[in-house]
């Protein structure tokens, strides 16, 4: 008979993902807010796009568009349901898995921490990982260059406490920032924090909370009166 096919060689296994593809949320970067579940908001201004797969409360009138609609409390477009909206939360699905491959490749550079009250602690570039909740009590602060990289990632529930403020010192770029909630996300009343969000859990922001990154998550999203959002805009990480 004829001599047996030679098998194929195995394909090379992928490279863990660079620090630069953490960062890259696909086509959910253009958001200001993404949600698998409903999204609400009371007096809130939102710069970046809106996507939910549920509901939207409190963006009233809203205009209808050709795929998409707007609302004078978004500097962008609403999308609800739709192809748009669901590649929105795949990416960041995505992104999510990313950054736990991330963390498995590069477990030497992991600074392990227990979690619990990390107020009051300066923060320099690198890759932090909490095996609890994460609480901020008082002010906290990164510090570092344009293209320094800082990645929180939280094993169960974050919560920052009334009129702290997440601050940035030197160069830091927001969008260099990321934050990896395994539960729920609150920012209680006057917080201010820089970075992106990507919550397992619902994220909230109380009255005058303000956020220079992005909300995505699997849960509701909730933002009361006074609240602010900002999309950063593109990383500048190093490669």
């Amino acid at each position: 008979g004829p001599p047996p096919s030679p098998i194929p060689p195995s394909p090379p296994p992928s490279p863990p993902p660079s620090i630069a593809s953490v960062l890259h949320l696909g086509s959910a970067s253009t958001f200001a807010l993404v949600s698998k579940a409903a999204i609400s908001c009371a007096t809130s201004v939102i710069t970046g796009d809106v996507g939910s797969l549920a509901a939207l409360t409190g963006f009233a009138p809203l205009v209808a568009m050709a795929d998409y609609a707007t609302s004078d409390k978004v500097v962008g477009k609403i999308y609800v349901g739709g192809d748009t909206a669901a590649a929105a939360v795949a990416d960041m699905e995505k992104a999510n898995d990313v950054v736990d491959i991330f963390f498995t490749a590069n477990v030497a550079d992991v600074v392990l921490n227990a979690g619990g009250a990390i107020g009051g602690l300066d923060f320099t570039k690198g890759v932090y990982k909490f095996t609890s909740f994460v609480a901020i009590t008082s002010d906290i602060t990164l510090k570092g260059s344009a293209t320094d990289v800082f990645i929180f990632s939280v094993s169960s529930y974050l919560s920052i406490a009334a009129g702290v403020r997440v601050k940035l010192d030197g160069q830091v770029n927001a969008a260099n920032i990321l934050w990896q909630v395994g539960g729920s996300t609150s920012l209680a009343a006057g917080v201010h924090l820089e970075g992106s969000l990507l919550s397992l859990g619902a994220i909230t922001l109380g009255a005058s909370a303000s956020l220079n990154g992005r909300a995505l998550s699997r849960g509701a999203i909730s933002l009361a009166a006074g609240t602010a959002v900002s999309q950063p805009g593109p990383p500048s990480s190093e490669l």
